[in-house]
């Protein structure tokens, strides 16, 4: 009779254990159902519900591979492109579905958070000009920047959208079979040029593409801001953007060979932004003209002009051009072969 019972007892028990897990094994949850990934970059969704026994597979792995790391998803972007993860709770056979936007990483954004920097140079700074007077700016809101200057790879998708159109009596880029060539109808960038930063494009060639993919470009303060590393700056600023040491941080005329490089080759500043030195100069929005001596918000420069500010030295340039807080301006139909740009973006 003891037995019988004894017997009775552990098969009740494991019945009701059976339904007691059953009632605990959540639902299949995540903390996010879409992401978007860098090439060569990796992004970790967590399993916020679940049995803990899980599986991913991406639908197209070689855009992106996916695998479980604990309670995460930790999903690796490789080719630009489209595709989905399947994530499966292998005992309740559950599954959830996340959606993966791999970028190139020439793409990629960097946020700069709003704060308060002193603009321009001290007066003890070598080879200061008179137009870097310091003051005070704030920036009062959080903007997104280009971690690269625009590759030739990206500026020829823009041409082929909305072709090379005239302003101001010139088109927005001049051809050069060295960077960009055009095949029949078709804008490509030269073979092995592709992520080199594009050049010979006006002020206005830039202003349009910033618009065509949604931004703008930088104010000359916000230029300055990220370029000293925004938030993350280091006491005192560095004289070249990230470095004391132009090399480290740029190609210039003494390392150029006198040539661009491909972007993103030096390292990079605080904020991770590469190319703030050297390279090419970048325009900026605003007209060049002179600061003011008193402390400012979120300013955008002189309000008409003849020139349109660059900044960051060049591939062409001595290292005392690419001083963080160096100036300069050209027409804004110009098209040098030391100018290009990069875009801000609105958070």
């Amino acid at each position: 009779m003891l037995i019988i019972l004894f017997s009775t007892v552990l098969v009740s028990c494991s019945d009701d254990d059976k339904n007691n897990e059953d009632s605990i094994v959540a639902d299949l949850k995540l903390s996010e159902s879409k992401v978007k990934v860098e090439e060569e970059q990796t992004v970790k969704i967590d399993i916020t519900s679940g049995s803990e026994h899980y599986k991913a597979e991406s639908k197209k792995p070689k855009i992106a591979k996916a695998e479980i790391q604990d309670k995460q998803v930790i999903i690796k972007g490789l080719k630009e492109g489209k595709t989905k993860v399947t994530v499966t709770d292998t005992e309740t056979e559950k599954t959830v579905e996340i959606r993966v936007k791999v970028i190139s990483k020439y793409d990629a954004k960097v946020l700069v958070k709003a704060g308060t920097f002193t603009m321009g140079s001290p007066e003890d700074e070598a080879d200061r000009d008179d137009d870097e007077v310091q003051h005070e700016v704030t920036l009062s809101k959080d903007f997104y920047i280009s971690k690269y200057e625009v590759t030739n790879a990206q500026y020829a998708k823009f041409l082929n959208a909305k072709g090379n159109q005239e302003e101001e009596g010139v088109t927005w880029l001049a051809i050069d079979s060295e960077q960009i060539e055009k095949d029949g109808e078709v804008f490509k960038a030269k073979e092995g040029k592709e992520n080199y930063p594009v050049m010979l494009v006006s002020w206005y060639g830039a202003k349009a593409y910033c618009e065509w993919v949604g931004g703008q470009l930088p104010t000359e303060a916000q230029w300055e801001y990220a370029a000293r590393g925004g938030h993350k700056a280091t006491t005192p600023p560095t004289l070249y953007a990230g470095s004391n040491i132009i090399d480290d941080v740029a190609w210039y005329d003494q390392n150029s060979e006198g040539a661009t490089h491909i972007v993103g080759a030096k390292n990079a500043n605080e904020l991770g932004l590469h190319d703030m030195t050297g390279n090419v100069y970048e325009w900026c929005n605003d007209w060049y003209g002179a600061y003011p001596t008193d402390a400012v918000t979120d300013p955008v420069g002189a309000d008409t002009g003849t020139y349109r500010v660059v900044r960051g030295g060049s591939w062409y340039g001595l290292a005392e051009y690419g001083r963080v807080a160096n100036r300069g301006g050209n027409e804004p139909v110009s098209r040098a072969l030391s100018v290009g740009f990069r875009v801000v973006f609105p958070k």
